[in-house]
């Protein structure tokens, strides 16, 4: 009986953890140097008084991960993140550490064609990209002009 009553206080406090998910009472962004903490939260899809599952950190990481890469920051670190609980272990505090890391640059966009007249006016068309972020958005829209400017053409 006094084994039972033992595992009975070891599994209890588990059980109701996993029935009655903690509310999230904080979300706190650190080591951000190039987008704010406001951004980050709201990538992250986290909500203040949301209900908490495990599976949500590793979901919030993805979407951030996602946001930075579309904004040309490829190799984000998030060392140190983590979630903790408040003193009575019924909210939750999610601590996300974040190193953007080093954005990525475009370099030089050449296409190749064998009409030399073509080719200079489509070089000349993304020129405007060379040694700016690279980011999906500004790329996707330059391209998606080219196609609407030879859809018109007849091509």
């Amino acid at each position: 009986m006094l084994n039972q009553c033992r595992l009975l206080l070891i599994f209890f406090p588990l059980f109701t953890f996993l029935l009655f998910p903690q509310n999230i009472q904080s979300i706190k962004v650190s080591g951000n140097k190039i987008f704010s903490e406001k951004e980050i939260i709201s990538w992250s899809g986290l909500a203040i008084a949301s209900k908490w599952r495990q599976e949500f950190l590793d979901s919030a990481i993805t979407r951030i991960v996602t946001n930075l890469s579309e904004r040309g920051y490829f190799h984000p670190d998030f060392k140190g993140s983590s979630v903790g609980f408040d003193s009575d272990s019924s909210l939750l505090i999610i601590s996300l550490v974040i190193d953007e890391g080093k954005p990525t640059y475009v370099g030089k966009i050449i296409v190749g064609l064998q009409d030399s007249t073509e080719k200079e006016e489509l070089n000349e068309t993304f020129k405007y990209l060379e040694g700016s972020i690279f980011t999906k958005v500004e790329f996707e829209k330059t391209v998606e002009l080219l196609l609407d400017k030879y859809e018109n053409t007849g091509h």
